[in-house]
């Protein structure tokens, strides 16, 4: 989810799922990025490997991968035929 913010003296853009601001200031003329939080990628991947280590089920499946992949291809297929596209099963 990203929320930007656009102001007299700049912009700054939030990134929730990256747990980081982008900050664009007209004093400096330039970006900043403030980090705040997790990092979401590393705490995914320590519980990959623990998961790997401990003979577990790993908490994203290679089946997970695929529905996410069909989706984001899905929405793709919508944005280029403008029109809405079911999604299937």
């Amino acid at each position: 989810m990203t929320l930007e913010i656009i102001g007299t003296k700049g912009v700054i853009s939030i990134d929730a799922f990256n747990q980081k601001n982008n900050v664009y200031g007209r004093a400096s003329g330039k970006g900043n990025w403030s980090f705040w939080g997790d990092s979401m990628n590393e705490l995914m991947l320590k519980a990959f490997v623990q998961a790997l280590l401990e003979g577990e089920e790993v908490p994203i499946s290679g089946i997970d991968g695929l529905r996410s992949t069909k989706v984001a291809l899905t929405a793709y297929q919508s944005v280029h035929t403008g029109q809405p596209v079911r999604l299937n099963k």
